[in-house]
């Protein structure tokens, strides 16, 4: 089971893929993304100065956009 802060952090990437890792861990942890990577639901990418997150596969964004609640994605 994905706990809250798990659960923020991974709707996030799919209000604005691929969202940087800063932003990210403003909304969550560093510890919680990481553990999201090391799950294989997400990655992070380095390009350049910035670290960018995104999740693993399509897939997972689609379902997260989908069991997220509009009022939620327009936050």
């Amino acid at each position: 089971m994905i706990s809250r802060p798990g659960s923020v952090a991974g709707q996030a990437p799919t209000l604005g893929d691929p969202m940087s890792a800063s932003a990210l861990t403003r909304l969550s942890t560093p510890r919680t993304v990481a553990s999201l990577e090391r799950a294989g639901i997400c990655w992070t990418e380095i390009d350049r100065r910035r670290t960018r997150v995104d999740f693993a596969h399509p897939l997972y964004a689609e379902y997260v956009r989908h069991s997220t609640p509009l009022i939620t994605r327009r936050e």
